[in-house]
């Protein structure tokens, strides 16, 4: 339909001892001087890389966005630190772009710390995951506390050349208009999905907790917000 799709890979373990993605649910760990280590990675991405070869043979570009929220620790490809996941990250470009030439993957770094940061020439875009409870002002409108902020401008100074930064994960939706009062304008936020709740504190897409429907009515239809419809209308003069 003329639009951009995002993939987020939850690597579950390469050795196979497990299903596990969660570090503390699986002894595996990227520790890229272990030949046996490699072996298994390397088959993976193999594996991978048919199902994105489909994709590009379909004409379809990917925001691909793999090994995410790794500075946290919390998954395998992050426990080892930050010069194996760094090596790590490179493996994955060079094997997908390199040997398998894929030509469809737009990078999306989501290491979330400068440290973990692989280089420039490695990274197309750089995602940050905020997940802080909204604030309502007396008029009822959600904003995004400070720390929005800070998380957008550490991610914008992390490059040596100016790179595009999105809310690659997030519990409610930016406000709009806070976005360019405080001069943290994300390329595109992407709403978590709701588990196996459509209520209460885990189902961020559907519940009243992170994103009230007046709300998300409120950002969809916000002039400075493009949808998919939005972006149609440009590119083709028209929409289904």
């Amino acid at each position: 339909r003329g639009g951009l799709v995002t993939f987020c890979w939850h690597w579950r373990d390469p050795g196979l001892e497990t299903i596990a993605f969660y570090t503390d649910q699986t002894d595996f760990r990227p520790i890229m001087n272990d030949p046996e280590v490699r072996e298994q990675l390397i088959r993976d991405i193999d594996l991978i890389a048919g199902d994105l070869k489909q994709l590009e043979e379909a004409g379809v570009p990917v925001l691909w966005r793999p090994l995410h929220e790794a500075a946290g620790g919390w998954f395998w490809w992050g426990a080892s630190g930050p010069e194996n996941f760094m090596e790590l990250w490179k493996l994955l470009v060079d094997r997908l772009d390199g040997y398998h030439g894929l030509t469809n993957l737009i990078w999306v770094y989501n290491g979330q710390h400068p440290d973990w940061y692989p280089g420039d020439e490695w990274v197309d875009i750089i995602g940050e995951d905020p997940y802080v409870h909204p604030q309502i002002t007396e008029s009822d409108t959600l904003r995004y506390m400070g720390s929005h902020r800070e998380r957008f401008l550490e991610a914008a100074r992390t490059p040596d050349q100016p790179k595009m930064v999105a809310m690659t994960e997030n519990g409610t939706k930016p406000h709009p208009d806070s976005m360019h009062v405080d001069q943290t304008v994300w390329l595109w936020f992407k709403t978590w999905n709701d588990g196996l709740e459509t209520e209460g504190q885990n189902a961020f897409l559907s519940g009243e907790v992170w994103n009230p429907h007046d709300y998300t009515r409120f950002v969809y239809h916000h002039p400075r917000v493009l949808t998919l419809e939005d972006v149609r209308r440009e590119l083709h003069g028209k929409v289904d």
